[in-house]
């Protein structure tokens, strides 16, 4: 396994290299390059990053953010589960309620199945947050195209992003690990 598997503790694409099978994960590149491309940066390096949720998509984001030298926080329902995200990477963790515009996010990153297939405006994994037009939010969630969260965050002003741009990232890495290398 390479280096992204070691540390997110997941793989999700397999290649055969030197006759051998080799484990890598794409989520953190594939996020980097759909982040950086949608906030029209070269590098998310000095944000502050607030990571919604604990589980396996947020330890590939929490990855990545640490990578590009971004200040993280990750903020989660159940604190112990936060904790094991965020401090690995220094990172500090919190409570879905301790995420609030004091935090003064930069962008909001949504790692929760919350609100996927869903345009029920109830389907928001942090609906006490009153967003100030100021952050950007992007969320992994796909289907639908705008999330009941991304409705709220462009109501609000704010930038917003699915999570199909980094699909499609993915996809586009996962080309390059099958057949340039």
């Amino acid at each position: 396994v390479d280096e992204s598997v070691k540390a997110i503790g997941a793989a999700n694409t397999v290649i055969w290299r030197d006759g051998q099978r080799l484990g890598t994960n794409t989520d953190a590149a594939g996020f980097t390059k759909a982040v950086c491309s949608f906030l029209g940066l070269q590098s998310i390096n000095g944000m502050r990053v607030a990571i919604v949720g604990a589980g396996g998509a947020a330890k590939a984001i929490a990855y990545a953010v640490c990578e590009q030298g971004a200040i993280g926080a990750v903020f989660a329902r159940n604190l112990e589960k936060a904790e094991e995200v965020a401090l690995p990477y220094g990172f500090e963790a919190y409570t879905l309620d301790k995420l609030t515009p004091k935090w003064n996010p930069n962008l909001i990153v949504q790692c929760t199945s919350v609100g996927h297939g869903s345009t029920n405006p109830n389907d928001d994994p942090i609906p006490t947050y009153h967003f100030n037009g100021t952050e950007a939010l992007y969320d992994l969630v796909y289907n639908p195209a705008e999330t009941p969260i991304m409705a709220r965050a462009r109501k609000a002003g704010c930038k917003a992003e699915s999570g199909m741009t980094m699909l499609i990232a993915q996809a586009e890495r996962q080309h390059q690990e099958f057949f340039t290398k």
